[in-house]
């Protein structure tokens, strides 16, 4: 019923919709539905709020009972990559890497490397994509590195010294979750509320670890790889690690009238995200630099998960009133407070809490024709949006640096829909 940063167990599909809310504002973004239900499905079934994402502002909760009318612009169909990954499960190393059965060294080695540098992450770390495009690209990166471990006995080697035990497969993820809550409607209409606390229990959750080639690797020029002593590529590879995890909280939606003229919306979610097991060598670079042994690991057990706020919200108040017989205003501030968050799963430190405000004012006409002025982060908040420790990938992979998001600078923009 809502979004918890919860793993994805369902794929989504996205409608472009045109919305009149009953206070008379328009918005226009994308409906969230699951890609297997139509939206008409979505809007006619039981459940009280719809997953919108406006193209101005950030993704939301509408109860139905505050539409007026949906107008579908677009019926758009899911991204298919998820498929396409699946089409794959039949794991065949040759047929990964685009090589025939038997190739020679060269060959596979020539592919690899070709296939890495298109699906590596570092080409996209700043790219904004969709949910599905990364899952996609993040897979495949998975899927060529096992391939090319599976084929490369010196990888699998080498790889063995540092992680001892890994295997080619990793385990399947396991989802249990429970919810129950509570939705009503008081006062003739006035407010609509819904509350539910849920725990998710996610066993086998795939944590990622770095591997570099040895810092000898590193000492000459051009630094020497995917040879017998330096198996790997310069930008190392990825290994998964099975974890397991635990998402429990307690979120409120609600929507109040208190005039014909005024609507308010509010949305709070808090959850504990915590690590019930956490085993990796990821941070083997950081915490042993003077070299990490054969088996060495470090243990998270209790660590809050990387990048989930303890607690998240919004707020927003729409006053809308008329002018004349044929036009009308309304005045919309939106208030959006994300939580700290944790750097990293290894907890090294956290991002400061924000609150963003944004603000639109707008005239409309019986007509449809609406004119709005709009700011975004209106007070211009500063606080980074994220920031967590990344490898430096020039020099020494064992040096560590923080990646930071600053925050969207204010905006002020005028527009007009018809």
């Amino acid at each position: 019923m809502f979004d918890r940063n919860r793993p994805e167990v369902q794929e989504q599909a996205a409608v472009a919709v045109e919305i009149i809310l009953d206070d008379g504002a328009i918005v226009a973004g994308k409906l969230v539905i699951p890609a297997s239900r139509s939206a008409f499905d979505v809007l006619n079934g039981p459940a009280v709020f719809l997953e919108f994402e406006p193209y101005e502002g950030e993704r939301r909760f509408i109860a139905k009972s505050a539409l007026k009318a949906v107008k579908l612009l677009a019926n758009a169909k899911p991204l298919n990559l998820a498929q396409k990954l699946r089409d794959l499960d039949g794991f065949d190393p040759h047929a990964i890497l685009g090589v025939k059965a038997g190739a020679d060294w060269d060959n596979v080695r020539a592919a690899y490397v070709g296939m890495a540098k298109t699906y590596h992450p570092d080409r996209f770390a700043n790219a904004d994509l969709p949910t599905e495009v990364s899952a996609y690209l993040a897979g495949m990166a998975r899927r060529l590195n096992t391939a090319y471990a599976a084929l490369n006995a010196d990888q699998q080697a080498y790889i063995q010294t540092i992680v001892p035990g890994l295997g080619v497969f990793s385990l399947l993820p396991k989802l249990g979750a429970f919810e129950i809550g509570v939705k009503q409607r008081l006062f003739g209409g006035k407010l609509d509320y819904a509350i539910a606390i849920y725990q998710n229990n996610w066993d086998n959750a795939v944590s990622s670890a770095a591997i570099f080639n040895p810092a000898s690797c590193f000492a000459t020029s051009p630094q020497t790889q995917l040879t017998t002593a330096c198996p790997l590529l310069t930008s190392g590879t990825a290994v998964s690690f099975p974890n397991n995890a635990r998402i429990r909280g307690v979120e409120l939606s609600a929507t109040a009238r208190p005039t014909d003229s005024l609507a308010l919306n509010l949305s709070v979610d808090y959850k504990d995200a915590k690590w019930v097991k956490y085993s990796t060598t990821a941070f083997n670079s950081f915490l042993f630099p003077t070299g990490a042994t054969a088996g060495d690991r470090y243990r998270g057990d209790g660590n809050h998960l990387a990048r989930v706020p303890a607690l998240s919200g919004s707020f927003s108040a729409t006053y809308a009133a008329p002018l004349s017989n044929d036009w009308s205003y309304y005045i919309r501030p939106e208030v959006n407070y994300v939580g700290k968050a944790w750097d990293s799963d290894l907890n090294l430190f956290q991002t400061d809490a924000y609150a963003r405000v944004n603000l639109h004012l707008g005239l409309k006409k019986s007509n449809n024709l609406t004119i709005e002025l709009f700011s975004t982060n209106l007070f211009n908040n500063k606080t980074w949006d994220y920031a967590g420790i990344t490898v430096e990938l020039q020099g020494s992979f064992a040096d560590r640096a923080v990646l930071a998001l600053p925050a969207q600078k204010r905006e002020f923009g005028l527009r007009t829909q018809f």
